[in-house]
Parts: structure tokens; C-alpha cells; sequence
């Protein structure tokens, strides 16, 4: 019996030794498989990596282009080999101190693959990413940080083509300019994905196979300073996806024409001078290097300076010099007089002439009328062939025939093309960057007005102090003296702590009264508008919160969404996550009654538009104000030169006339500089109507205040503010009528929310203004 369970102990053994090698073999070839399909592979703007069944590249820049202070777009294309997966991408700027995270989830079926986008802003010349990549159950499947090549340059200008025909576009790449060819799947649905671009130009490509959503990421890019180039070439492919949302037009007409886009036969003359100029430089050029080849190292290091120099003074190859000394000992005479010739022959100089081509470019016109558009160039007989309508902060052009062209027009006629296009782009890039430098500064002018609620008023100080004086009498001599005659004298002890407790209770109440419970949005809306109704919404909210803690705020709609408030000592933690749709912001151990400001900014069209037709005479203004927004306005202003000139409220679809008898109020801000509150009282009244709260009137002069940093000096705007009791709505389509809230999708918390809405319109001022103020008024004559 023993021997037999011996036996029986020997084969269990044996099977279990077994069992654990085949465990242990089957463990190791899985692993050697796991690590047979783990790579990892890291480079400048780009990071691969296969963890088990997921495969993911991604890259950062649209088209490698990455420009210091704009967006950038993050590109993960992820495939997965196995089940079903969910993940995270997660993204956080590197060298920026609570900087905040950016996170993009999703979900990829059996065998599936997605491609994820986020839009990150670039805050650092280095521009470096850490990346994180998160599967299930937050398992870390990468890590590890993307370096990218910052463009920190701000005079160059970067150039996006969509064309079919790119070989017959190069005549944009002249110097200075950084052109990328995209194709219209390449075209972000963010206008956050073109923030790269000064310019974008599309012809003979078909756009309307474009999503609805990069539709309007185009719209919402140019309104936020783009310039947009749109070429008809033919069925109306490239302008037909912008129709009724950036502009109205209707064709008047095809035309077969020759034209030179311009170019007149005293164009030609001057243009052929200066190919006779650009000739001449380069033969000085060819000299140089004929020079730098052929002299011995001593020679040259001796003349070097006065080879340099050679274009102002050919005096060191003269023919009795060391230079041509040394030379004629290896060329002929003939060959050293043509070498070192350093001006064009006439025979030279007519064939740079003749071979600056000139021709007319034959091409079908499709004249069309753009409202509110402004012809650039026109034929002989009259007919428009480019025009531009301006748009928010940007601009459109819009050409009747394609753009392309070959080669042996490049020189002249699209040389013209390209000095239409980016006519003003200089003054315009200017206005942006004084614009973005601007808004820098107005960061804190809305932080203060987003600071102003109606909940936290705390009561008046001399209130607390009046209370307190009267505790003090009523429980010492008032009690004392009632008392002392009184046979309970000794009840004076129960009842000095009774009236303590009675005011405690009265003082805690108020404090009550006054306190933020749950939730609590103050937001600062401005809808920058032009006379069509069309415009930019900019929505900076703050949301704060009663306890120490963490939460969450989804936004619908409005493409940006980002915090400009972060903890000094690192506690608090933002994280913005890019959905479909929405963006969600998550805010983990965020400190009682402290806000985080967001801003969300979208392309807006109310029902309605506010139209002006001003001048300014003697300092008095002239002219006639329309309100057609669809919503009576209040306090209205208008900001000229440095003043401000009181309207007044203004009921919708009314006519505001201004006579040479009408005197309006006028407010130089320079006064005021030491007491906006003072201004802010005489610029906001109270009327018959309605009476305004102090947060009220602060608020509106932080919106006020806010637009005139923005704008500068040069710029004249009307502003006026939306009644709290009127609701504006606007769309994006107007076929389709999608409503949009101007609170930029906020309208759905339910939660208080303490704000103000502005419409600004930027107008233009005829007229001359007439200095008889006194010169420390800082006011300009003329500059209208």
C-alpha cells in the first residue's frame, strides 16, 4: 500500500512538473509574441508605437507647419488588431507651469480604426508635447514627450492652395513665403486647424464634397483674421459651399476673355527694367563666384573684402591689377574680358527684354455680384474679374476666372496676381498682431468684471458697525439702566448673553443671504458683428463653485474653449477634453469660491444687422444710426479718437438721426483714466424704465472698456448692450436655421448666471474732425 502511494505521489508530481512547464512555455511564447508586437518609434513631430493590438501614429502640425503663439493640431490614427477598445490621448504642453491637459476619448470596435484631432495652443518657442496614451482601465500603453521645430518668425507668410492643378499655382512660392498644398480632405473641421495659415486660396478644385463642419471652420477662421481666396472656374465648385453663410452673390454672366489682370504696356516697361536690374545682379554674382573658384587661398583672403564690395567698385579686377595678373596665367585674355564682365551688353539687355513674356491669358469670366463686395480688378470694358468683401477681422476674394496659370506667365501676370491678393496683408498682419497684443492686455479687464456677481455682495461695512454700536449700548447702559430699578436686577446677566445670541443669529442670516450655494456662472458676452448681421461671438464665463472639491462643465457648440486661470501652488487641475460636438472641462481639487475663466468664440448671424452712416464735424457727430438686430439696445455709445459719445438706449428696428442742432454728451477717457467707476455711472444711467445695479454698470464698462484695448485709437466702433430680459439667438446656416444661444452653449446649466451681452459694429467716419478742444484732449486732425 505504501509502494502504490508512492507511486501514485511520483505521477501526480510528474503531471504537475508537467503542467507548469507547458504553463510556463505558453506564458513565454505569449510574452515573446506581446514583445514581438511592441515598437515603439519616436522622432521630431511624429511618435509610432504598437502596444499588443493597438497600432498608433501620430503627429503633431498640420502639413510640419508650427507657428509660436497660434494652434496646432494633433493627428493620432489609431487602428486596432483585436476586440473592442476604449481609450484615452492625452496631451499637456511641456515648460508651462499648471499648464492645462488636453484629452481626446474614444472607442474603436473589433478590427476598427479612427482618426483622433486635438488643437493645442503653442505657448513656447521650444513647443514640446508630452504624450500620453491610456487603454483600459487607465493602463499607461505610452508615454513620452514630441519635440517640434517652432516657427517664431512673424513677417513671413504662410500660404494653404487647395488645387487640382498645383503645378500651374507655383508662381505663389516667391520669397518670404511658405506655401503648402493641401487637398480638401486635409482641411480641418476646426478653425483652430487653420490658425497656421495667413492665407488660404482654393481654384480648380470641387469644395462642395467639403463636411459641413469644415465649411465652418473656413468661415470661422476668416472671421477671426484669414484671408480667404476663392477662384470661380467655371460651375461655381469653389465658392458654391460659402453661399448665404460668408457671402451673397449671383451670377451676371459668362465671358470668354484675354486679359493681363491688369498689366498695362507701362507696367510692362517698368517690369522689363527691372528684370534688366535683376539680370544685372545676377552676372555680378557669377563674377564672385568666378572669383572664389579660380584665385588661390592667400589672393583671395587678401581681396576678399573688396570682392564683396565688387558691385560698388570693380577696381581690384582692372587688368593691370594682382587679380587679373594671377588669372592670366590660366585663361586667354578674351575669356578673362568676358568673365569678369560686370555689366549687361545691349545685346544682353534686349534679350532679358524679349524674354520677359508678355501675353494676354485667354480665360472664361464668370462675372459674378457679391453684395457688399468691392472690385480689385475689372477688364477694359468694365467687367469685374476679382473683388473682396471684408468679414469680421478677415477677408474674402473672390476671382471670375481660375488662378492657375503656366509657366511663362509666372513673371508678369502672376506676379500681379499675387500683389492683388496680398494687397494690405502687411497693414492687415500689423492690425492682427496689434490686436492679439491688445487682448493680452484686456486679460485682466475681464477678470475683473467676471469677478463682479450679485451673489457675494458683502453688506455695507458701516452697516456691520452701526450693528455693532447699537449691540454695545443696548447690553451695557441701556440694560444697566432698566435694570438697576427693576427687582430682577440680577436677569441683566441672562440677558446680555440672549441679545449676543439673538444678534449672532441676525448677523449669520444676512451673511446667508448674501452667500453662493451650489453653482454659480458669470460670463461676459460680445458679439462683434458687421452691417449684414454676421460676426464673431466671444463668451468669457467663469464658473465657481461652493465647496473645495472637483467638477465638471460641458459646453455644446463653439469650437474653442480654453482656461486662463491657473493655481499658483499647483493644487488645482484643469483638463479640457475635445468630443464630437462638445468640449468638456474637468477641474479636480478646485478651491471654494474660486472661478475658472473660459472663453469660447464662434461665428454667429443674428436676425438682423445694425447699420451706420456717420461723420464727424467740429467734434459733433452727423449722420444716421439703424438698429435692425432684432432686439432693443441699451446704452448705447460710440468710440471715436478717443471719445465717447453717449446715445442712449435705442428700440429695434428704429432710425437714430443725428442733426447739426444735435449735441450729443461726449466723454474723453483720458479724464477718467484715474475713475472709470465715475464714467461708468454717467455712461450707464438709470431711466424710467429700468435701474441698474452697480454690478451691472461694472460688468458693461469691463465689456467697454475691454473693446476699446482691443481696437486702439485708430479704430471707431458703436457699441451698445442687450436688455437682460431679451434673448438673441443667431445660426450658423441660414437655410437651416440651427439656433444657437449667445451664451455659447451655457444656457443649458441649471445653475445662476450673472452677465452681459454687447454688440460692437466697426464703422467708418467721413468727415474731418476739427480740433477746437484744446490740445490735452489727444484728439487728431483728420485720421478719419
Amino acid at each position: 500500500m505504501r509502494k502504490r502511494l508512492m507511486h501514485i505521489g511520483k505521477v501526480l508530481l510528474i503531471a504537475a512538473m508537467v503542467i507548469l512547464c507547458l504553463v510556463f512555455l505558453d506564458r513565454l511564447g505569449s510574452r515573446r509574441v506581446e514583445l514581438r508586437n511592441d515598437n515603439v518609434i519616436s522622432s521630431n513631430k511624429m511618435a509610432v508605437f504598437t502596444r499588443g493590438n493597438v497600432h498608433a501614429e501620430i503627429q503633431i502640425g498640420a502639413a510640419t507647419k508650427i507657428r509660436y503663439g497660434r494652434y496646432t493640431q494633433l493627428t493620432a490614427n489609431v487602428r486596432n488588431l483585436g476586440d473592442r477598445f476604449s481609450g484615452v490621448l492625452r496631451v499637456k504642453p511641456v515648460g508651462i507651469k499648471n499648464g492645462t491637459v488636453y484629452e481626446k476619448q474614444f472607442e474603436l470596435a473589433h478590427s476598427g480604426s479612427k482618426s483622433l484631432k486635438l488643437y493645442l495652443p503653442v505657448q513656447t518657442e521650444k513647443g514640446s508635447f508630452k504624450l500620453t496614451f491610456l487603454g483600459e482601465d487607465g493602463q499607461v500603453l505610452y508615454s513620452g514627450v514630441i519635440w517640434t521645430d517652432v516657427d517664431t518668425e512673424t513677417d513671413g507668410k504662410y500660404v494653404g492652395i487647395c488645387s487640382r492643378k498645383k503645378d500651374r499655382m507655383r508662381y505663389m512660392e516667391e520669397s518670404g513665403t511658405n506655401v503648402t498644398y493641401l487637398s480638401g480632405e486635409e482641411l480641418p473641421e476646426d478653425f483652430r486647424g487653420l490658425d497656421w495659415l495667413d492665407i488660404l486660396i482654393a481654384s480648380d478644385i470641387d469644395l462642395q464634397t467639403l463636411q459641413e463642419a469644415q465649411v465652418r471652420a473656413i468661415i470661422n477662421w476668416v472671421r477671426n483674421g484669414g484671408i480667404l481666396v476663392l477662384a470661380d472656374s467655371g460651375q461655381a465648385r469653389e465658392i458654391s459651399p460659402f453661399r448665404g453663410k460668408l457671402f451673397e452673390w449671383k451670377k451676371q454672366g459668362s465671358y470668354d476673355i484675354a486679359t493681363a489682370f491688369g498689366v498695362t504696356e507701362k507696367d510692362m516697361k517698368q517690369i522689363r527694367e527691372e528684370a534688366v536690374q535683376e539680370a544685372a545682379k545676377q552676372k555680378q554674382q557669377e563674377v564672385k563666384k568666378f572669383l572664389k573658384k579660380n584665385l588661390s587661398g592667400a589672393i583671395y583672403k587678401k581681396w576678399e573684402n573688396d570682392i564683396s564690395d565688387l558691385e560698388k567698385s570693380d577696381e581690384c579686377i582692372r587688368p593691370e591689377g594682382e587679380i587679373y595678373h594671377y588669372l592670366i596665367g590660366y585663361f586667354t585674355q578674351s575669356m578673362l574680358d568676358d568673365f569678369l564682365s560686370m555689366k549687361l551688353t545691349d545685346v544682353e539687355k534686349a534679350a532679358v527684354r524679349e524674354n520677359v513674356f508678355f501675353k494676354r491669358v485667354h480665360r472664361e469670366l464668370q462675372e459674378l455680384e457679391v453684395t457688399g463686395g468691392k472690385a480689385l480688378l475689372k477688364t477694359r470694358k468694365g467687367k469685374v474679374i476679382l473683388q473682396e468683401k471684408k468679414t469680421g477681422r478677415g477677408r474674402v476674394i473672390i476671382s471670375g476666372v481660375s488662378l492657375g496659370l503656366s509657366s511663362q506667365y509666372w513673371d508678369v501676370q502672376g506676379s500681379r496676381i499675387r500683389n492683388i491678393i496680398w494687397k494690405d496683408f502687411s497693414e492687415q498682419e500689423g492690425r492682427q498682431r496689434e490686436y492679439k497684443r491688445n487682448g493680452g492686455e484686456t486679460e485682466q479687464i475681464y477678470e475683473d468684471g467676471l469677478a463682479v456677481t450679485d451673489w457675494n455682495k458683502l453688506p455695507n461695512l458701516r452697516f456691520y458697525i452701526v450693528f455693532l454700536l447699537v449691540y454695545i449700548v443696548l447690553t451695557s447702559p441701556v440694560f444697566y439702566y432698566l435694570m438697576k430699578r427693576s427687582r430682577h436686577r440680577m436677569a441683566v446677566w441672562g440677558m446680555i448673553p440672549a441679545a449676543s445670541g439673538l444678534f449672532a443669529v441676525l448677523i449669520y442670516l444676512i451673511g446667508t443671504s448674501t452667500r453662493l450655494e451650489g453653482q454659480c456662472i458669470n460670463y461676459l458676452n460680445q458679439i462683434e458683428v458687421d452691417s449684414e448681421g454676421t460676426g464673431m461671438l466671444e463668451c468669457h464665463f467663469r464658473l465657481i463653485h461652493d465647496e473645495t472639491g472637483s467638477y465638471e462643465l460641458s459646453v455644446d457648440g463653439g469650437p474653442v474653449m480654453e482656461s486662463s486661470q491657473e493655481q499658483a501652488d499647483g493644487q488645482k487641475k484643469t483638463r479640457l477634453s475635445q468630443g464630437e460636438g462638445k468640449t468638456t472641462l474637468q477641474v479636480e481639487q478646485a478651491p471654494s469660491f474660486e472661478g475658472t475663466n473660459l472663453l469660447s468664440q464662434d461665428s454667429v448671424r443674428l436676425d438682423g444687422s445694425i447699420k451706420a452712416d456717420l461723420s464727424v464735424l467740429n467734434m459733433h457727430l452727423l449722420g444716421r444710426l439703424e438698429n435692425r438686430s432684432g432686439s432693443d439696445l441699451e446704452d448705447c455709445v460710440i468710440y471715436h479718437n478717443g471719445v465717447i459719445y453717449q446715445l442712449g438706449d435705442i428700440a429695434d428696428q428704429k432710425t437714430y438721426l443725428l442733426k447739426e442742432n444735435h449735441y450729443l454728451k461726449r466723454y474723453w477717457v483720458n479724464d477718467y483714466s484715474g475713475n472709470y467707476e465715475r464714467l461708468a455711472d454717467k455712461l450707464f444711467m438709470d431711466t424710467a424704465k429700468r435701474t441698474l445695479t452697480g454690478e451691472q454698470k461694472k460688468r458693461r464698462w469691463a465689456l467697454l472698456e475691454a473693446c476699446m484695448k482691443k481696437m486702439g485709437t485708430t479704430e471707431t466702433f458703436f457699441y451698445g448692450f442687450v436688455p437682460e430680459e431679451q434673448e438673441i439667438s443667431g445660426w450658423y446656416d441660414v437655410r437651416k436655421a440651427k439656433q444657437q444661444n449667445m451664451l455659447g452653449g451655457i444656457e443649458n446649466i441649471g445653475c445662476p448666471k450673472y452677465g452681459e451681452t454687447g454688440i460692437m459694429l466697426c464703422i467708418s467716419i467721413g468727415g474731418q474732425t476739427v480740433l477746437n478742444e484744446g490740445n490735452a484732449r489727444n484728439i487728431l486732425i483728420g485720421g478719419d
